[in-house]
Formats: structure tokens, sequence, C-alpha cells
């Protein structure tokens, strides 16, 4: 049977889905309200604005949690257990490696790969990346292109640059042809 912890902190929004007592995965989106270049909730909310609505003895401190994060300071997000069994060896490495990466502070895809013993395998960190079920708890939107360019999120690339602006990250733009710059 699966749980949801609903958390608004505003502009965020977390759906924490719970299974068995383990933390599934994390809903990342806006909160509804409106910020500059960008739209509404990403979770597709109907309606009015959602509020906060805790179902587990976690959702508090995920919201605190989300909280201090939003106020600049250290998260210090919960120390839960994960339901991810159907992850590989590597993907347990890549985002363990992750998780500790201190805010305001980013790797690349191949720098992340070498990190794990794997210096070639950027792009099946790409494929991590892309699959976290875990997003702000294991920071995937620290990870950006080998030139710090912008590259895919899936909550969307207006919460990734939100996300690194609030931490203070530089990035290079998104070109019209991908992550390159265009040359003639």
């Amino acid at each position: 049977m699966r749980i949801c912890d609903l958390i608004r902190v505003d502009p965020l929004f977390l759906r924490l889905t719970w299974r068995e007592g383990r933390l599934e995965s994390i809903g990342l989106g806006w909160s509804g309200i409106q910020v500059a270049g960008a739209g509404t909730s990403a979770l597709d909310a109907p309606g009015d604005p959602l509020e906060s609505v805790m179902a587990t003895a976690w959702g508090k401190p995920f919201q605190e949690s989300l909280e201090r994060y939003l106020a600049k300071e250290d998260p210090a997000w919960p120390e839960v257990p994960l339901a991810g069994e159907r992850l590989s060896d590597f993907a347990w490495e890549v985002l363990r490696r992750l998780r500790v990466l201190p805010a305001g502070t980013w790797l690349s895809y191949g720098r992340l790969a070498a990190l794990c013993g794997h210096p070639k395998a950027a792009r099946a960190v790409g494929r991590v990346m892309a699959r976290n079920p875990w997003p702000l708890l294991i920071p995937c939107h620290r990870v950006l292109g080998r030139s710090g360019h912008l590259t895919g999120f899936g909550p969307g690339l207006d919460l990734k640059q939100y996300l690194l602006a609030h931490e203070g990250i530089p990035y290079a733009p998104v070109y019209a042809s991908g992550n390159r710059r265009v040359t003639k």
C-alpha cells in the first residue's frame, strides 16, 4: 500500500510516496505560485494551489528540511529508508556519491562517473540522473554538462534553473541545438 505526504513550502511542492515504510519517490514541482519564468505546479494539481497534508511521521521533518533549504540553510534532509530495490549497484554508487555533494557545488556527468570508478560512463550517469526517484534528497539538479551547461531535469528545466540559482551555482545556457554552442 502506498501512502503520500504532500508538502508545500512556496514556491515548491513535494509529494513523498511511501511503500511499506520506505520512501519510494519524491515528486518535485512548483507549488502553484507563479515564479519568474516558471509555469504552475509541475505536479499538475487541479484547482486551488495544494496545501501540505502529512500522512506519515516523516512529513513534518521533510517540510522543515524544505523550509531550511529555501532559507538557504543546511536542510539536513532526514535519513529515511529508501525503496530502491530495482536500482543497479552502479546506480546506487552514483546516487550515494551525489547525496553528499554540498549545496552550491556541481559536478559534470563525466566527473561523477569518474568518482564512481567508471570514467567513460558519463551517459550511464545521465540515465541514472534521469531516473533518480528522490530529487532534492539526492540532488541530481547539481549535475551539469561538461562545461557547466544546463541539461535535462525530470521536473523541468525551469525548476532546475531555479534550484541552481537558489544555491548560487552558475551554469551555461541551453542553446537551440541542445547543450552545445552553435558554431559557424
